[in-house]
């Protein structure tokens, strides 16, 4: 597994392609936690589209990983390219922060900007 990381528009794009195995779990933890106490913006995308899951004993742990990162609002990350079949096993494992999954990078990128609609009170 390799990760490839490029940035945009002030996101950081986590690309990750390869295979995904559970010896992998420890050095993926460091590389996030690495990643995320050097970056100043906390606006991190991981796409997965070319990731392959190899196993089941591989997932959860994996999940646990970006669960983890995704209990602080002002580091949560965005994820893309999950299939409906890993979609799944993200919600089922994510805990109490929902984690934020995209159909693309566009739209996840997006995301960041679009600001909150203000409720308009009566």
């Amino acid at each position: 597994m390799k990760a490839l990381v490029h940035h945009k528009r002030g996101v950081t794009i986590v690309s990750f392609e390869g295979h995904l195995n559970f010896s992998h779990i420890q050095k993926l933890k460091e590389s996030l936690t690495d990643l995320y106490t050097t970056q100043k913006n906390k606006k991190v995308i991981f796409n997965l589209s070319k990731l392959a899951f190899v196993g089941s004993s591989g997932i959860k742990p994996f999940i646990k990983v970006f669960r983890a990162f995704n209990k602080d609002k002002k580091t949560r990350p965005h994820f893309t390219g999950l299939s409906p079949e890993y979609q799944r096993l993200f919600k089922a494992f994510q805990g109490k922060g929902k984690f934020e999954i995209f159909d693309d990078e566009p739209t996840a990128l997006r995301s960041y900007f679009l600001r909150p609609r203000k409720s308009a009170r009566a």
